[in-house]
């Protein structure tokens, strides 16, 4: 929820992830419809707010500055964005520090994915049995990936990345392992 005015600020990452891997549902899915009542939901809500709070910023809120305008499924479903803004935060930290925690880092997207499960429901039992089993196959966390309903799923897995392969592959899933890149600086 940019405004159009603000500058983007894209800064290199200095920790090494190691293997991630991507699990494909090989599930079709409604991406375009998916993202807009994601995101039409979240500036109704948003807008509401700033009715009714004068200086609201959904990047330094809380819960509690909500209480009393929205109803209950405002109220969750501000609650789970709240949580994802949260668990990005604590992932860049994560990402910044000169020795890298593969275990937080792991469960802080396993935590994301609960809410994207949970709350915007844009999970499929296939990407579950797909995350379930790369979990319990010594994946450190993981989550679907893009806008859900279906497609792929991302499993965090630096060190047991052969086994994760393999459990995706019992569940149904096609397997992809992809690793960090240094991406390209451009002026």
């Amino acid at each position: 929820f940019r405004s159009k005015k603000e500058e983007v600020r894209i800064d290199t990452i200095q920790s090494s992830l190691g293997a991630f891997v991507l699990g494909d549902s090989l599930q079709p899915k409604e991406t375009l419809s998916i993202l807009k009542r994601c995101k039409d939901v979240r500036l109704t809500i948003i807008n509401k707010l700033k009715r009714k709070i004068a200086d609201f910023d959904i990047s330094k809120c809380s819960l509690d500055d909500m209480h009393g305008f929205l109803d209950e499924d405002e109220t969750k479903l501000m609650d789970g964005t709240l949580k994802n803004r949260n668990y990005l935060k604590q992932a860049l930290n994560i990402l910044n520090e000169r020795d890298l925690n593969h275990l937080e880092f792991g469960q802080l997207l396993t935590c994301h994915h609960k809410v994207l499960r949970d709350i915007l429901q844009v999970s499929t039992p296939k990407i579950e049995k797909m995350l379930n089993a790369a979990l319990e196959s010594g994946a450190l966390g993981g989550k679907i990936n893009g806008s859900g309903g279906g497609g792929c799923m991302l499993a965090y897995a630096p060190h047991n990345t052969e086994f994760v392969v393999e459990a995706i592959e019992r569940a149904g899933g096609r397997p992809y392992i992809i690793y960090q890149a240094q991406g390209e600086q451009t002026k």
